[in-house]
C-alpha cells in the first residue's frame, strides 16, 4: 500500500470518528498533500530506504516532510502549528494501525506560539457601524443581517454562511446552529439585532440566497462595511464575533455561559477572552484620554521645564 492510499485511510477514518465537516476535512487533505509531496519519480527505490516496508515507510515520511518542512516556515504561525498538528495526528494513526514501528511525532514539534489579542471592535465602532446601516441605502438587507449575526449571536462566519430560514425560530427570536463537529448549539438575539434579519424572513432556502453564500464573498462584505464605516484597520468576520465574545465578557457575562454562547468544545477555548478586560481598559484609555486626543491639551497645559 502506498502513501497516497494511506494518506486516504487517514481521511476516511477521521472522518467517521471525529466527524470533521467538510471543509475540515479538505484542509487535513490540503495539508497532508503539502508535507508529504513526493515527485514523480523516474530511478528506482532509493538507498536510504531499508528493505522493510514498516521501516521504509518511516524513512520515506521523514525524507518528504525533510525535503518540504522548509516551506511551513513561509506561513504564518497558527497556519504551520496546524499543518504539523495533522502531520502528528497521521503518524500516530499509522503507528495505531502498525503500519510503522516508530511513532516519531516528537521529531515535528510546532513553536511555540505567542498569543496574541484578539482585534476587535470598540463599542463606539459597532454603533458607528449601525448608524451607517441607518443612513446608507448601498448596503444590502442581506449584507446588514450578516452583519448582525456576526456581532449579534456570535456566529463562526461559516455558521452564518449556511444558515437556512427552517433553522429560525421566528416567533422565539433563536436560531438552532450546526457547529464544529456538528454539535448544534441555540443562539438568542436580541430584539433590534433580530429586527434585521426579518427583512429576509420570506426568501430562499439558505438566508442569503438559493445556496450557501460562499465565506470569501462574506470577507469582501464585512470588509466593505469597515470600509465605508472608516475604520482604522480592515474589518473581517471573526473580528464581529471577537468583539461579541469581549463585549459580552466586559458586560459581565459568565465564562462557561460565554462558551455555549460561542460553541466552545472546552473553557479553555473560550479562557482566551479573559485576557482582553486589561487590554479592553488599555485601548479605552489610549482613545479617550486627552493627551492622545486634543492638541489643545498641550496648548493650555504648562509643561514643568528642566
Amino acid at each position: 500500500m502506498n502513501l497516497t492510499e494511506l494518506q486516504q485511510l487517514f481521511l476516511d477514518f477521521i472522518t467517521h470518528t471525529k466527524k470533521l465537516s467538510p471543509h475540515s476535512l479538505k484542509a487535513y487533505k490540503k495539508d497532508l498533500k503539502q508535507l508529504l509531496n513526493e515527485e514523480k519519480k523516474t530511478t528506482k527505490k532509493p538507498s536510504i530506504f531499508s528493505d522493510s516496508p514498516k521501516k521504509n515507510l518511516e524513512q520515506k515520511i521523514k525524507a518528504l516532510v525533510g525535503k518540504n518542512i522548509n516551506q511551513t516556515f513561509k506561513w504564518k504561525n497558527t497556519t504551520r502549528n496546524r499543518k504539523l498538528a495533522v502531520l502528528r495526528s497521521f503518524i500516530k494513526w499509522l503507528k495505531e494501525e502498525n503500519y510503522i514501528q516508530e511513532d516519531f511525532r516528537s521529531l515535528f514539534k510546532s513553536p511555540k506560539q505567542t498569543h496574541r489579542i484578539p482585534y476587535y471592535l470598540s463599542v463606539d465602532e459597532i454603533f458607528s457601524i449601525i448608524n451607517l446601516f441607518q443612513k446608507e441605502n448601498k448596503i444590502s438587507a442581506e449584507d446588514k443581517a450578516l452583519f448582525f449575526l456576526l456581532y449579534g449571536g456570535g456566529l463562526r462566519v461559516s455558521e452564518a454562511c449556511k444558515l437556512q430560514n427552517k433553522d429560525i425560530d421566528w416567533d422565539n427570536q433563536t436560531i438552532k446552529i450546526k457547529g464544529k463537529g456538528r454539535k448544534e448549539r441555540m443562539v438568542f438575539l436580541a430584539d433590534y439585532a433580530f429586527e434585521y434579519l426579518k427583512p429576509l424572513k420570506n426568501s430562499w432556502t439558505y438566508f442569503f440566497g438559493e445556496k450557501a453564500l460562499s465565506e470569501r464573498k462574506a470577507y469582501n462584505k464585512i470588509k466593505l462595511i469597515g470600509q465605508l464605516a472608516g475604520l482604522s484597520k480592515s474589518l473581517h468576520p471573526h473580528a464581529l464575533r471577537h468583539s461579541f465574545a469581549t463585549h459580552m465578557l466586559t458586560g459581565g457575562t459568565e465564562l462557561r455561559t460565554l462558551q455555549e454562547l460561542l460553541g466552545h468544545k472546552s473553557l479553555a477555548a473560550t479562557q482566551k477572552y479573559t485576557h482582553l478586560d486589561l487590554a479592553y481598559l488599555d485601548k479605552t484609555l489610549q482613545e479617550h484620554h486627552p493627551i492622545n486626543n486634543s492638541e489643545d491639551f498641550f496648548k493650555n497645559t504648562k509643561l514643568a521645564e528642566f
